[in-house]
């Protein structure tokens, strides 16, 4: 049923959601660094991702006025059994 929804997700969505599988937690402003899009097409992305259950957003430890983005652990849980059979 995710697998629909994320299929469903506009590219620059899709795109935000592969750096966070890459990267690992990122900073809105990272993320707009790494994918070259405007930050606040980032944030939308990251707004549809999150009202899915795809992403985490925490606090950013060192400047409490930013947050970081992670992959929720929903999300590994749905990929993980998915990876393993390819291999």
């Amino acid at each position: 049923m995710i697998q629909q929804e994320i299929q469903q997700l506009p590219p620059s969505a899709k795109l935000v959601l592969k750096i966070l599988e890459w990267n690992g937690e990122q900073t809105q402003k990272s993320l707009a660094e790494e994918s070259l899009l405007a930050p606040r097409t980032v944030r939308s992305a990251l707004d549809e991702l999150s009202s899915l259950g795809i992403i985490e957003e925490d606090i950013f430890i060192p400047d409490a006025r930013k947050r970081v983005y992670s992959l929720s652990q929903g999300y590994n849980d749905l990929i993980e059994p998915t990876s393993r059979s390819r291999t």
